[in-house]
């Protein structure tokens, strides 16, 4: 999937996310905010979204030696959704709920994405779990996933960012439960960028203790086939089903969309809503098999 237009606009924003973490004073923004400028007007309508926001990232990191600009954003993302887990836990009436119920938990979750607007965690926390009673897929393979499920021997999970990792581990244990013989293994990202999940946040929350868990060798906000480690593509190509998480990695995987690769988001932004023709906002569970291929 090419960069559009709209994305530019969309990386400043993102840059004023970071600019506040860095504490930076009037002068300082101002300069921060020229460079960043620069570097975007010389990017190429070649590059894909996830790939842009690296060239942000990088002068982060060049400039003010941060490489994880957002550490404490991802922390505080984890801890909120770890309350909103133990009380589905602990709640009778929830915990027995079907897998579906889990699949809405992990999209809604995917709300929590800093590359693409601003997060109000206690807001999220406060709603919750209403919104997954009331919440249904846009487009909706779900069913289609359950019976590939039954025939399935392997699974690949590509997580996204934090605090909704922890939704996402929640989803993972009751599909383990529900099929013990399959093999799932998540991946996530290989180095900080925006508030995604790598290995250590990964740890932290105890994922490895549910799943195999590796890095995918991705340094993008997304997974880009081509740019991933061997070891990943490996699992990639031989798993049986393959879920695809939130917004960056549909961006890098939308082009290789086939039955086995079930996407699960929620639709932040105009231009993916109106490349999938829904509504922003949305949450989607979908390998997409019904749009036009050339699309």
């Amino acid at each position: 999937m090419k960069v559009f237009p709209e994305c530019i606009p969309c990386h400043v924003l993102q840059a004023s996310r970071i600019s506040d973490s860095l504490s930076l004073n009037d002068y300082q923004k101002f300069i921060f905010f020229k460079d960043i400028c620069s570097i975007l007007s010389k990017t190429s309508p070649d590059l894909t979204p996830v790939e842009m926001a690296v060239l942000i990232y990088d002068y982060v990191k060049d400039e003010f030696g941060s490489d994880d600009v957002l550490r404490q954003e991802k922390i505080s993302g984890n801890l909120m959704a770890e309350k909103i887990v133990n009380i589905i836990k602990s709640d009778k009436n929830i915990k027995n709920k079907n897998l579906k119920f889990y699949c809405l938990a992990s999209a809604l979750g995917n709300i929590i994405d800093l590359g693409a607007h601003d997060v109000d965690l206690e807001n999220i926390e406060k709603n919750f779990i209403d919104k997954i009673e009331s919440s249904e897929f846009l487009m909706d393979d779900f069913k289609k996933f359950e019976n590939k499920l039954e025939e399935s021997k392997s699974m690949l999970f590509i997580l996204d960012n934090c605090g909704e990792a922890v939704f996402d581990r929640l989803l993972i244990e009751k599909i383990s439960f529900a099929h013990p013989h399959l093999k799932i293994t998540a991946a996530v990202r290989e180095v900080p960028i925006i508030n995604d999940i790598t290995l250590t946040e990964a740890y932290e929350i105890k994922l490895n203790e549910v799943c195999e868990t590796i890095s995918s060798g991705s340094i993008y906000p997304g997974t880009l086939l081509e740019k991933t480690s061997r070891k990943f593509r490996e699992i990639y190509d031989s798993s049986d089903l393959i879920i695809s998480k939130g917004q960056g990695n549909l961006e890098g995987l939308y082009d290789n969309r086939e039955e086995r690769l079930f996407f699960c988001l929620t639709v932040k932004c105009k231009t993916v809503a109106n490349l999938l023709n829904v509504e922003k906002g949305c949450i989607i569970f979908s390998n997409f098999s019904d749009l036009n291929q050339s699309h």
